[in-house]
């Protein structure tokens, strides 16, 4: 007998995958470094803006990490225009023209929806859980038109689920407020709810402390060992969703 009435999925590397491969290369230093940057290093040379590879990924891993700092203190989201702006900063671009920030952006979140790629097995799988569950997508990322996009071109667009990207949302997981963003509009309690998701931090601990039930794609990795409770489902592979669902 089915358990559950709703299936929330996280976005990237569960139901999206990334494929670094498809990233162009950067010459740091000693080193070439996988980056979607490099268009933006491109596009920043036609602008004339004089830096160097090694000073443009310095200046990008600086506005990364102060992003990352900003985020991790109320799990509140910042968009991805603010990290450019800030990332022009630290190259020395004084009140960086917005419409420069806005052209990185751009430029950048090509380069990242070329590098994904789409399981169709996955979506398929969608569309079979869609008739049964009420389905939706939680998901942390700084640009919702991206996101937005990537579920529209990989056949994943959800016919009557709810979609909630941080971004328009304003809370990252493992907040409780974005996995309730996603609850209310599904009329859906954290009980009647399966979370599935790669991260275990934002997937499972996130979900669990709601009082969903999760299901982790831990895709190799081990289940921490202080004494933290495992999730109620482990997930080798996207396809366990199969039989865990009956679908």
């Amino acid at each position: 007998m089915r358990r559950y009435t709703g299936v929330l999925f996280d976005l990237f590397d569960t139901l999206i995958d990334f494929d670094r491969g498809k990233l162009p290369w950067v010459e740091v230093g000693d080193r070439l470094v996988w980056t979607a940057g490099s268009p933006v290093f491109d596009h920043l040379i036609r602008e004339g803006v004089d830096c160097t590879p090694d000073q443009f990924m310095e200046a990008s891993e600086l506005a990364y990490r102060e992003i990352e700092g900003m985020r991790s203190e109320e799990n509140r989201e910042f968009p991805s225009r603010l990290r450019f702006q800030m990332f022009l900063e630290r190259l020395g671009v004084a009140r960086p023209p917005t419409e420069l920030v806005e052209e990185l952006v751009s430029v950048h979140m090509v380069s990242m929806i070329e590098s994904l790629i789409y399981p169709r097995e996955r979506a398929a799988l969608l569309r079979r859980l869609e008739p049964q569950y009420r389905i939706g997508v939680v998901s942390n990322f700084d640009h919702a038109p991206t996101a937005h996009k990537a579920l529209a071109r990989g056949g994943y667009a959800l016919q009557s689920g709810v979609v909630a990207i941080s971004d328009e949302v304003g809370w990252r997981k493992p907040d409780a407020r974005i996995f309730r963003f996603a609850l209310e509009r599904l009329e859906l309690t954290p009980a009647e709810t399966l979370f599935v998701g790669d991260n275990f931090h934002c997937d499972v601990l996130g979900p669990m402390a709601l009082g969903m039930d999760s299901a982790w794609l831990r895709r190799g990795k081990s289940l921490p060992d202080d004494g933290t409770p495992p999730p109620r489902h482990l997930l080798d592979s996207f396809s366990d969703l199969e039989a865990l669902l009956g679908c």
